[in-house]
Order: structure tokens, then C-alpha cells, then sequence
């Protein structure tokens, strides 16, 4: 058996992809060269830390690397910075998704100051007690649901998998869950 490798059109042919390829990594280097410091203060200006916003800037330009042929685009500059601003709005909704673990908010007061203050510390305990409280009252179902979304990071098509339920009736424990939990932990405050 011969290989076609070495045929003068498969050498032909791994020169044209070379080419194709060598000139869209040519396009995305200019673009990256004109656009690159405009393109981070656009993301800075929506997740206000400059890190984030040179990653999401690199992994802007990688996306528009990716493309089939992104020299072809009309309005290249515009397209980049749709792409960057889609990241960045991805972004801050995971950002806002997380959720805040009292003992590492607790964790993080510590590295502040040696020990937490008798108030801090009693303080904590209420909450975390409350909240506690409150999550013991959901229905096992929705605890639950609630358990594997927040602490195990489940998606909502895995826990609906592994609880033999709908997607729809994960969304609808979740928004039962929160909303129990946020009646009952702001009472205290409102009171």
C-alpha cells in the first residue's frame, strides 16, 4: 500500500490549508494588535477587574481564531466586540450565580484579622444556625434539589437525571427552595 502523502496534490493541498490557515492567524494578529487595549477596557468597563478582562479578551480572539474564515467578515472590529461582550455578560452572570458559603466568608474575615471577635463570632453562629433552621424546613425534595445545585454544582439536566424529575420541576423546587430560605433568614432582619 503507497501513501498519498507525498503526491504532489496532497503537497498541494497541504499548502493551500497552510496558506488559509497562516493568513486567518495573520488577520486575527492584526486585529489583536489594533484592537487588544480597546477590547480590554470595553470588558473591564462590565467586570471591573483587569484580569478578567485580559482573559476575556484573549479568549475573545481565540473564538474569532476558530472561525472558518474570519477575514471574510464584513465588520471584524464589531464582531470581536460582540464576541468579547457575550463573554463578559457570561461572565458576570456565573459570577452573580455563585453562592456565598458562610464559612468562607468566615475563612477569608480570619485571614484579615488573627481571630474574629467574640460579636463576629456569635453573629455567624446565628446565621448559620437560621440558616440552617430554615433549610431543614424545605420538603426532602427540594432540599434536595437545592443541596446538589448549590454545593455540588450539579446542572439542571444532571440533578433532573439523577432525581428521575423534570427539568422544569428541578427549576420549580429551586425557586421554592430560595424563596423559603429568603423568607425565612430576612425575617429576623426586617423585624
Amino acid at each position: 500500500m503507497t501513501s498519498d502523502a507525498n503526491s504532489p496534490r496532497a503537497r498541494a493541498e497541504m499548502a493551500l490549508v497552510w496558506d488559509r490557515d497562516q493568513a486567518k492567524a495573520d488577520f486575527v494578529s492584526q486585529l489583536a494588535r489594533s484592537h487588544q487595549t480597546s477590547l480590554q477596557r470595553f470588558i473591564f468597563a462590565k467586570v471591573r477587574c483587569e484580569e478578567t478582562a485580559s482573559e476575556l479578551a484573549q479568549e475573545s480572539f481565540l473564538k474569532l481564531l476558530s472561525m472558518p474564515a474570519p477575514q471574510r467578515l464584513e465588520h471584524p472590529r464589531a464582531y470581536l466586540f460582540q464576541i468579547a461582550n457575550n463573554l463578559a455578560l457570561d461572565r458576570v452572570r456565573r459570577d452573580r450565580l455563585k453562592v456565598i458559603d458562610p464559612a468562607a466568608v468566615l475563612q477569608e474575615q480570619d485571614c484579615e484579622s488573627p481571630a474574629p471577635s467574640q460579636e463576629e463570632e456569635l453573629n455567624y453562629r446565628q446565621l448559620y444556625g437560621a440558616f440552617m433552621a430554615a433549610y431543614d424546613a424545605l420538603p426532602v425534595k427540594c432540599r434536595e434539589v437545592f443541596y446538589l445545585r448549590r454545593y455540588e454544582n450539579l446542572a439542571v439536566s444532571q440533578i433532573a437525571s439523577r432525581l428521575h424529575i423534570s427539568t422544569r420541576m428541578v427549576h420549580k423546587h429551586l425557586a421554592h427552595a430560595m424563596a423559603c430560605l429568603k423568607s425565612k433568614l430576612l425575617a429576623p432582619i426586617e423585624d
